[in-house]
């Protein structure tokens, strides 16, 4: 599966998490591969360790 067809967020498709069965949002990360990360979910970064944290840049990675 490419780049091209694996859709982005915003899109109609929903994924899941295989270890939990939640709803999750596929996200691309600066080195191309994809993370699942829940909905609407905001996390104060200081309750997060600095090894776990993401950062959320303006293009949706």
């Amino acid at each position: 599966m490419g780049a091209d067809e694996v859709p982005r967020l915003g899109g109609k498709q929903t994924f899941t998490c295989p270890f939990c069965g939640l709803p999750q949002d596929r996200v691309p990360t600066l080195e191309q591969d994809w993370v699942l990360l829940e909905p609407v979910v905001d996390v104060l970064a200081h309750l997060v360790p600095a090894e776990y944290r993401w950062i959320g840049l303006s293009d949706g990675r």
